[in-house]
């Protein structure tokens, strides 16, 4: 920050090479991106881009999505219950545990992934194509389901048959938060053509970043001469090299996986104490804890879960809020997170569920 903060008009070594690390973080062919300022910033460029490549005008979603502020990307975030635009389809959630396909049934991901099969064919009959669909990756907004494997693959290919691209959103899980990978997208075994990155990138210094092609970015860039003053100026690269150091030097792709696996153990101890607590799920250092009303019907608890919340947060531990019921913890603590942490939020969860 001593240094002169210029802008990205003038190529520097710190963007040039905090670009290249992060290449060697992704696939071989996502080896080239624009920076902004933002995770919101670099979905509304990928809303764009899509746009752009494909000539439509369509969106696919999944219901009760958020991808951030801007007005175009209001549309991508029906969170709480939002009503669609008409220029956007949002997919079922492919929850197993409340979904309208429930763990035990055969080939779960083909039944929810047909869901785009009619959110296409909706858009077509509109008139609008489908130029995207994009997925947060950790589904955190879905309450955090157990996504059955292979649907992501499923629905993405289905989209670029019919002729969009895929953009993953790794604003909330990417940077090893699902601890066997960098990525979310990875551990969907799914392929993505643009993805988005925020939030974490920086690590609290603005900072967005939208990778893609060099095919891509080159016919967008040439078309648009996309430009932002401060995306990716010095400072933020700066920081966007130092996260990068410390997930290698600290190994928290691997912290990741250890400690989100003890905190959920100790989250499923609950259950056998607490029947208001009806599942506990997630992976990597994400978890769910679904709240009911009774265990057998499933039934969502959300007055009953915002007071335990709220009981936690006098107790001195935060938690999130998500769902299409707003009945789900939804637990993503920062990855210098340890297992002697998880105790501290577990027990500070079992005194709020022993004062209900």
């Amino acid at each position: 920050m001593a240094l002169l903060n210029t802008n990205t008009r003038y190529v520097y070594d710190g963007l040039t090479d905090y670009l290249a690390r992060l290449a060697t973080t992704l696939p071989e062919d996502l080896s080239v991106g624009f920076l902004v300022n933002s995770g919101s910033e670099a979905n509304d460029v990928a809303w764009q881009i899509s746009r752009f490549l494909t000539g439509k005008r369509g969106g696919i979603i999944m219901e009760d999505a958020y991808h951030g502020i801007t007005e175009s990307l209001t549309a991508f975030s029906p969170h709480h219950g939002k009503a669609l635009e008409p220029h956007m389809r949002a997919l079922l959630a492919p929850d197993p545990y409340r979904g309208v396909y429930r763990e035990g049934e055969p080939d779960l991901a083909a039944k929810y992934a047909a869901d785009a099969d009619r959110a296409i064919a909706e858009l077509d009959e509109a008139g609008l194509g489908t130029a995207c669909i994009m997925i947060d990756t950790s589904f955190l907004s879905n309450g955090v389901p157990e996504v059955p494997k292979d649907y992501l693959r499923l629905v993405t290919e289905k989209v670029r048959a019919a002729g969009g691209v895929f953009i993953a959103d790794e604003v909330q899980f990417g940077f090893g938060r699902p601890g066997t990978h960098m990525w979310g997208f990875e551990s969907h075994g799914a392929q993505p053509d643009i993805v988005t990155l925020g939030k974490p990138v920086g690590n609290g210094i603005p900072l967005g970043v939208v990778v893609t092609t060099p095919e891509i970015r080159d016919a967008f860039g040439k078309a648009t001469g996309l430009f932002s003053t401060f995306g990716g100026n010095p400072v933020a690269c700066a920081a966007g090299s130092a996260v990068l150091d410390v997930i290698a030097r600290e190994g928290l792709v691997e912290r990741a996986r250890t400690t989100g696996e003890y905190l959920r153990e100790g989250l499923r101890g609950l259950m056998n104490k607490h029947p208001l607590i009806g599942d506990v799920r997630g992976r990597g250092l994400v978890a769910g804890v679904d709240i009911v009303k009774a265990r057998e019907r499933r039934a969502p608890a959300r007055a009953e879960m915002e007071r335990i919340m709220n009981r936690m947060r006098e107790l001195g531990v935060l938690t999130g809020q998500e769902g299409h019921f707003g009945n789900i913890f939804k637990i993503r603590p920062n990855l210098s997170f340890q297992p002697e942490h998880a105790d501290i939020l577990i027990g500070v969860m079992n005194q709020a569920l022993s004062e209900m």
